[in-house]
């Protein structure tokens, strides 16, 4: 049989021809669970999947280098296709305590650290425009209220 006419069992004598054949409902919901590179890779097969998926490569972020913060939030506030800013489509949203924090000093028992102001900044402005965000995980959360409210 020919690559081209091979069809994928779905159950007792029903097929489809790919995925793209099941229904758009149907479709959505298993796109829901493609973050990251399976969502782009997903979205890169055809037009109709990229219109589809794209919006799902961003849908979940994690921070744990230094830099990660400060390249995420112009990634997340710029735009999709769409016109809607990235961070819209973002549900979950890792920041590592290590993001928030820099050196202020040493001291004679450690190192002292202080809440960057510029990175409490770029968190407000990720989360002010992510409006599906289901899971938030920020260790210093309390600290960041204390320093812009607005986080909050």
């Amino acid at each position: 049989m020919n690559a081209s006419h091979r069809h994928i069992p779905l159950g007792d004598d029903v097929y489809c021809r790919s995925i793209l054949s099941l229904h758009e409902d149907v479709l959505l919901i298993i796109i829901s669970y493609f973050y990251g590179l399976d969502a782009l890779h997903f979205s890169l097969t055809s037009r109709r999947s990229y219109s589809l998926a794209i919006e799902r490569v961003g849908a979940a972020a994690e921070c744990s280098s230094p830099s990660d913060l400060h390249r995420l939030a112009p990634y997340m506030l710029g735009c999709l296709p769409s016109g809607l800013p990235r961070a819209q489509h973002l549900e979950h949203l890792v920041i590592h305590p290590n993001q928030l924090q820099r050196t202020i000093g040493p001291e004679l028992f450690g190192i002292i650290y202080d809440i960057d102001p510029t990175s409490i900044l770029a968190v407000r402005n990720i989360l002010s425009k992510a409006n599906n965000l289901r899971s938030l995980s920020l260790p210093l959360f309390q600290s960041c209220l204390n320093e812009d409210r607005r986080i909050g």
